[in-house]
């Protein structure tokens, strides 16, 4: 449910041993690029290719949703899961999103910036000529204040997936 992971993200960011978590330490987010990545976003090759034979790994965006903007981050080689597997010819519309504050520091619990998370959870976000919807989160994704979109296409969209997990 997207009001519980919402109010799930509110209860972690006032948590002392999460400060800071939500989008990785600043070491990690030094070399975050803010250009625009259309290109990168919508090329195939660019974003997630780890080479045919193996699909163990995968190149995927990370966006960070602040309370005024929505940010692209850097391109990070994953452990795939098998949602990603199975639907591997889709594996450039996965992005995953961290909940953060303009900083990219932990979220504070004031009620707008809630508003905030909650329309992104519910309604997406646009990016790069994509709509991204929320796909599904676990909950040390929670922790982390991340989750996982998907960009729909003609054919698969993110209410598919769920279903296809039962």
């Amino acid at each position: 449910d997207v009001g519980v992971a919402a109010a799930c993200l509110a209860d972690s960011a006032g948590d002392k041993e999460n400060r800071g978590v939500g989008c990785g330490t600043r070491a990690q987010r030094r070399d975050v690029s803010y250009a625009p990545v259309a290109e990168a976003l919508l090329a195939k090759s660019t974003v997630c290719d780890e080479g045919a034979s193996s699909k163990a790994y995968m190149r995927c965006h990370r966006v960070y949703v602040t309370p005024l903007t929505i940010q692209c981050g850097d391109v990070r080689r994953e452990i795939s899961n098998r949602v990603v597997r199975n639907f591997w010819s889709h594996r450039d519309r996965f992005v995953r999103v961290h909940f953060c504050d303009e900083s990219l520091d932990h979220l504070s619990r004031s009620p707008s910036v809630m508003k905030r998370v909650r329309k992104v959870m519910t309604e997406g976000f646009d990016l790069c000529g994509r709509h991204y919807e929320l796909l599904a989160f676990s909950a040390s994704q929670l922790r982390d204040h991340s989750a996982w979109f998907f960009a729909r296409d003609a054919h698969l969209s993110a209410a598919d997936i769920r279903t296809w997990l039962g």
